[in-house]
């Protein structure tokens, strides 16, 4: 009975999925995409924000700027 409810705690507390589009997308157009946006012309550091293929692709470094599931 006991790991019945520890089960379904934890389901109730999952935070739902996070949206690239709906959440993330808007934020960065607001703050990030001037320098790192879809104008090649204009973009810095060759890092492009506004695909989530860009935001998560590893960089010349190897790192990468944005890791999914990692907020830090």
């Amino acid at each position: 009975m006991l790991t019945a409810l520890q089960v379904s705690g934890s389901l109730a507390a999952a935070e739902p999925a996070v949206s690239f589009s709906r959440e993330i997308r808007p934020l960065l157009a607001k703050k990030c995409l001037a320098c790192h946006g879809s104008d090649a012309d204009h973009r810095e550091a060759g890092l492009r924000l506004d695909m989530q293929a860009g935001a998560t692709a590893e960089l010349d470094s190897g790192e990468r700027a944005t890791v999914p599931g990692q907020p830090e």
